[in-house]
């Protein structure tokens, strides 16, 4: 089955031509809109969930309709605990560059094992 321009349409989608006034490019790909009827209650379980991976509702029903699985955020509360120990992991990182230059083994070994450790509390929070 064929839609006008010779686009090639699939049963029960409708897609619409390159240049159409209803696709639109962003970032050098094309989006077309299409219609999902939820009840309220189905939109409001969508809302609730979107709100809690920190999405807009579009973009969590489109990432959830292709296979992604969005992950829970953080409150904002963690925000300046993640970011220092950020910071503190950067540190390390640096401290670890100039002992490894310098030859001392055993304190690399030591920095990197915290380093570890301040990577694994991060992921716990976020």
């Amino acid at each position: 089955m064929t839609g006008s321009g010779g686009t090639a349409l699939k049963l029960g989608t409708r897609a619409y031509p390159e240049g159409s006034p209803k696709a639109t490019t962003v970032n050098g790909r094309t989006r077309q809109p299409k219609k999902i009827r939820y009840t309220v209650a189905e939109w409001t379980v969508v809302v609730e969930r979107a709100r809690v991976t920190g999405r807009p509702p579009a973009r969590y029903v489109r990432e959830i309709s292709i296979g992604a699985a969005p992950r829970a955020r953080h409150g904002r509360e963690y925000d300046e605990i993640i970011y220092e120990l950020g910071r503190i992991g950067t540190t390390l990182t640096r401290l670890s560059s100039a002992v490894k230059e310098t030859g001392l083994a055993a304190t690399e070994a030591s920095l990197q094992a915290t380093l570890a450790e301040v990577l694994t509390a991060v992921r716990r929070i976020g």
